[in-house]
C-alpha cells in the first residue's frame, strides 16, 4: 500500500489576492466601447444595400410594367390594322387624350366604332392605365408614339413607342419598343 494521505487533499486551497488578480484576463470598456462601433457600421451597411437592392428592385418593376404596356399598345394597334396599316397610324401618333373620347368603344359599343374611334379610345384607355401604375414623369408626357416609316405609303409602316415615367431617386426613365404593323 501507498502512504497516500487523504488530509492533504481536504485542506482548503488558498490562493493569494496578488497572484489571481494579476492572472485574470476580461473585458474591458475600450474593447466594449469598439466592438459596439464595429457592429454599428456593419449594421449601417448592412441597412443601406438593403435599401439599394429596394430600389433596383422597385426600378426594375416599373420597367418591367413598362414593357407590359408597350406590348399592349402594338398588340391594339396591330388588331386595328385598318387604322396604323392604312391610315400610317394618324390616330395613334397623336397625343394621348385626357378624357373619354365620343362614342366610347367599349362592351358591346366597340361594333359601332370606326377604325379611327377605336384608336381614340385605345389611346385613351391605354393612358389611363399607364398613368395609373407608373409614376408620372417631370416633363408630363407618358408617351411619344411615332411613325418611323420612310414613306407614308409604305406597307408595313413601322412605330415606335416610348414611355417615360420617374424612377427611385426621381430619376427619369424610359421605355422604347419598335414594330410593323400587320398589312394582309
Amino acid at each position: 500500500m501507498t502512504n497516500f494521505k487523504f488530509q492533504s487533499l481536504l485542506k482548503p486551497l488558498r490562493i493569494s489576492h496578488s497572484s489571481f488578480t494579476s492572472n485574470l484576463f476580461g473585458f474591458g470598456m475600450i474593447e466594449v466601447m469598439v466592438a459596439m462601433i464595429i457592429i454599428a457600421i456593419v449594421a449601417i451597411g448592412t441597412t443601406q444595400l438593403a435599401i439599394v437592392a429596394r430600389r433596383a428592385e422597385y426600378d426594375v418593376q416599373l420597367n418591367r410594367t413598362a414593357l407590359m404596356f408597350l406590348d399592349d399598345l402594338a398588340s391594339r394597334m396591330k388588331a386595328n390594322r385598318q387604322e396604323s396599316t392604312y391610315n400610317n397610324g394618324a390616330n395613334y401618333t397623336t397625343t394621348i387624350p385626357t378624357t373619354i373620347p365620343s362614342p366610347s368603344c367599349i362592351g358591346l359599343n366597340y361594333t359601332a366604332c370606326t377604325p379611327a374611334q377605336m384608336a381614340a379610345y385605345d389611346l385613351w384607355d391605354w393612358g389611363q392605365t399607364v398613368s395609373s401604375l407608373l409614376p408620372r414623369p417631370a416633363s408630363g408626357s407618358i408617351a411619344n408614339i411615332v411613325c418611323t416609316s420612310k414613306s407614308t405609303n409604305a406597307l408595313p409602316p413601322s412605330f415606335t413607342i416610348t414611355i417615360y415615367w420617374t424612377g427611385s431617386a426621381n430619376s427619369p426613365q424610359e421605355a422604347s419598343l419598335s414594330f410593323s404593323t400587320p398589312f394582309n
